[in-house]
């Protein structure tokens, strides 16, 4: 389910391979590089979802932080959590950066991610400041897919946009044949992904 940040929430339902690639191009463009393992994401968003829960493994911890809870409970589980990538849109990201300044949080992720929101220079500008980066990096995406990033040499990138292509199948196949009294199988799969389709003849 996608939180819906431009009023229109969308639905992906995915295989687990689907679901297993998306999360390896994420991670291959967002983790720092040469340091790829052992890894904390804090991610903040209004919704969560398994597609995002895909990530964590036994050298990458997710955890999701629900922007409905109150602020105060989240920024003390972060401070708790102690994130070494942290995950957040821009107002946040600016609010937990007031938070550090105040001395009532103490992290110091080596990468900060922005989402969900633009990310205007006074804040940006502010958040680099009170947690010493050079970089606060920017993750595009929306309902059709991932759209763009920010590189490790801050220059953004857009991602090429490819509609769903939808099923594309092979030729039928009878899988059994029918018999005088019994009816038979036919199968064609899908030449894209897993799922086929299967009639009785």
């Amino acid at each position: 389910l996608s939180s819906g940040t431009s009023g229109h929430r969308g639905l992906f339902v995915i295989s687990d391979k689907e679901s297993m690639e998306w999360a390896g191009a994420i991670l291959a463009k967002l983790l720092p590089k040469n340091d790829m393992l052992n890894h904390k994401i804090a991610f903040f968003l209004r919704a969560d979802n398994n597609l995002y829960e895909t990530i964590n493994s036994s050298v990458i911890k997710f955890k999701f932080f629900d922007l409905l809870n109150k602020f105060e409970d989240n920024i003390n589980e972060l401070e708790k959590y102690n994130p070494t990538i942290l995950v957040a849109p821009a107002s946040v990201l600016k609010n937990m950066a007031k938070e550090q300044l105040k001395d009532k949080l103490h992290i110091n992720p080596k990468k900060i991610i922005s989402v969900a929101e633009v990310l205007n220079e006074a804040d940006e500008r502010f958040i680099k400041k009170v947690f010493k980066k050079k970089i606060i990096f920017q993750v595009y995406q929306c309902t059709e897919g991932f759209l763009g990033y920010t590189c490790e040499c801050g220059n953004s990138y857009v991602d090429s946009y490819v509609e769903a292509l939808g099923h594309n199948y092979g030729d039928w196949v009878v899988t059994v044949e029918p018999g005088c009294e019994s009816e038979g199988t036919k199968r064609r799969d899908c030449e894209e992904c897993d799922h086929y389709e299967e009639e009785e003849i």
